[in-house]
């Protein structure tokens, strides 16, 4: 009944524990909403935005993959 309701529980339950805690790390530390990154572009200019939108990225894709290969680990 519940995942009737809830919609997005279905999906959770097919994924496996570390995709989903990988998932949760990504997005809580990419953070670069279109708002900081226009207020960036106006203060620092182009490039400097770009690099800190792609050292973001790259660092929470880095934290992501850390997170997925230690809690697979884990039996």
């Amino acid at each position: 009944m519940l995942e009737e309701t809830a919609g997005g529980f279905a999906l959770f339950s097919a994924l496996p524990m570390p995709a989903v805690f990988a998932f949760l790390v990504f997005m809580a530390m990419y953070s670069a909403c279109i708002a900081t990154l226009i207020s960036m572009y106006r203060i620092v200019g182009l490039r400097p935005t770009a690099l800190s939108a792609a050292v973001n990225l790259a660092s929470a894709y880095a934290a992501a993959a850390l997170t997925y290969a230690a809690l697979s680990l884990i039996p």
